[in-house]
């Protein structure tokens, strides 16, 4: 991704690997919500994917970690499905209940993702302050969202915008935390975990879940 971005799309391929690991865990709860974002409310089916939905029973949700993984549901293992199964159950409904709303009200339009996609990038990488390679291209990404702050302000979008932002943004940051504690057990439980490979692997290109 970071690769077509302006700005990011000319750095080092070390900082880009890094600062995207960075984001990793945002990113994907971000992309979970709007995958979601006009589906039921009440409904028990979430997509995962976009062509591939789960239901959040905790049963079918752990037959789903079976054939995900390639695995069969022995009885020696059932217990570790349900535990994965039920933390994934749980996790998605938060996203369902606590982002799907505010995103919905905040995308209106194409840039209203690029904003918030920007704002990730530069909330999970403004650190190192006196790393002058890595803190260049984190000013200038605030360059750009200042240009974004001022089409907002010329095409007369809603004053509360940029506080709906920050909001989302904090509710990402509270869900952050408990979506990295489902991935540590989904690779406790069952390995085969491309969040943990992407940490753990150098180059992000070369990780494949087996």
């Amino acid at each position: 991704m970071f690769d077509f971005m302006p700005v990011l799309c000319d750095l080092d391929d070390w900082v880009k690997e890094a600062m995207f690991k960075n984001a990793l865990s945002f990113y994907v709860l971000l992309m979970q919500s709007h995958l979601n974002i006009d589906e039921d409310p009440h409904s028990d089916k979430i997509f995962v994917f976009p062509n591939t939905y789960v239901d959040l029973d905790v049963h079918k949700m752990a037959y789903y970690f079976v054939s995900y993984n390639g695995d069969k549901y022995t009885a020696n293992k059932a217990g570790d499905y349900q535990v994965v199964g039920q933390t994934c159950s749980e996790l998605m409904r938060e996203i369902r209940n606590r982002l799907n709303p505010m995103l919905k009200e905040l995308l209106k339009f194409d840039e209203d993702l690029a904003a918030m996609i920007l704002l990730i990038i530069i909330h999970t990488n403004d650190f190192q302050k006196d790393n002058e390679e890595w803190q260049k291209p984190i000013i200038e990404l605030k360059e750009v969202f200042r240009e974004l702050d001022l089409h907002f302000r010329v095409t007369k979008r809603s004053p509360h915008t940029w506080g709906n932002l920050m909001l989302f943004l904090s509710n990402l940051h509270a869900l952050g935390g408990e979506y990295l504690r489902f991935v540590r057990l989904v690779d406790l439980y069952l390995g085969n975990n491309m969040y943990v490979k992407i940490e753990r692997e150098k180059k992000v290109a070369l990780c494949r879940v087996e």
